[in-house]
């Protein structure tokens, strides 16, 4: 037994360090949206379903975990805090187990410096909170580290990979439809990675509808079970019409009220632009007062750079977007304490760091 322990005392210290991280992160701060998705999650527990039984324009995700939570913790804030602690760091472990196996243990051995610094961060940022942005975060960043990670070390995708890729991403956009260019843009390049992945001799229809089935699977399971509880007019309204005139998308406006979403993405592309090179450009005077805007963006750059230099143009350009269209709501050059709304483009940047640390030391 103490061999054992022996043999395995850095993974036992890093798991305490980051259990006692994420635990320490319950105790501190509160926000009104995550009172919401903790009442949703005691209606839910008593029958009353979201949309048809309450009116909300968040997604559903945050509502039946907490859901779930509040089986561990009843009325108290503080236990469902501390049963989210749990829970996340089991959903960390969890992840990054899988994206060690598909991927391999020294190509993912910086993974857990990331999660060590994700939570740390996440006390700036409110990662800690049970909120929809945060979630849409936690849930897309290991699908798209997988891909990442798969496409640099020239690795087959497997079915399973495929799977989870495709859970992932649909909760994620369940929880936060801020996030629908990052997915669309997601599902659109892990496509064709996966029919140039190494070994993937053969490009065939059936490939390809195989892909579909698997990346469309969620939604059909979600739109069966808004028929079945008889809540799918309901969601449409309150979480689609709603957020597109009166909440998430609601710049640029036109006279009409009907947003075009090619402009919008545009528009999006044009402030991400103008706000990640201002911070490029102060980069020669450091702001040492306020560094961590700046860093997320150098972090960025730096991948980039690095793709580009190892010719991976398509990986690149992926990554490129997946920056751009992280900040539907939020922006690099504006983002400080307390923006979990920016909690997508912050993991993504952070995710970047680690990784481009793990290739060039």
């Amino acid at each position: 037994m103490l061999s054992l322990i022996r043999k395995n005392a850095g993974k036992i210290i890093f798991l305490f360090f980051f259990f006692a991280i994420l635990f320490a992160n319950t105790f501190h701060e509160e926000y009104p949206d995550e009172y919401d998705n903790i009442l949703g999650g005691k209606y839910i527990v008593h029958g009353i379903l979201p949309y048809s039984g309450f009116f909300s324009h968040h997604g559903p995700v945050a509502y039946f975990l907490s859901a779930f939570l509040y089986l561990f913790s009843n009325d108290s804030f503080v236990s469902l805090r501390i049963a989210y602690s749990i829970f996340l760091f089991l959903y960390f472990l969890g992840t990054y187990e899988y994206i060690r196996i598909s991927v391999g243990k020294i190509e993912t051995n910086f993974y857990l410096f990331f999660l060590a610094i994700v939570g740390i961060a996440s006390t700036y940022f409110w990662g800690h909170m049970l909120l929809a942005d945060n979630l849409s975060a936690y849930l897309i960043i290991p699908a798209i580290a997988l891909i990442i990670l798969k496409v640099v070390h020239k690795k087959l995708f497997s079915f399973l990979d495929l799977i989870f890729i495709s859970i992932l991403l649909s909760l994620g956009l369940l929880s936060s439809l801020a996030i629908i260019y990052l997915v669309f843009i997601t599902y659109v390049f892990c496509l064709y990675f996966y029919l140039n992945s190494a070994n993937f001799k053969n490009f065939t229809k059936k490939g390809v509808i195989s892909f579909l089935l698997i990346m469309a699977a969620p939604y059909v399971v979600f739109t069966l079970y808004l028929l079945v509880t008889q809540s799918f007019q309901d969601y449409v309204y309150q979480s689609i019409v709603v957020n597109q005139k009166y909440y998430i998308y609601n710049y640029p406006s036109s006279s009409s009220g009907i947003i075009n979403p090619v402009r919008y993405a545009i528009v999006i592309f044009h402030n991400f632009y103008y706000s990640f090179t201002s911070l490029l450009f102060q980069f020669k005077d450091f702001n040492f007062g306020f560094p961590f805007n700046i860093t997320l963006a150098l972090s960025g750059f730096a991948l980039v750079a690095y793709f580009f230099i190892r010719r991976q143009y398509a990986l690149a350009i992926f990554f490129i977007l997946s920056l751009v269209y992280a900040n539907a709501r939020s922006s690099p050059l504006e983002s400080s304490e307390k923006d979990y709304q920016a909690a997508v483009y912050i993991m993504i940047s952070l995710f970047s760091m680690c990784f481009f640390l793990s290739k060039v030391f």
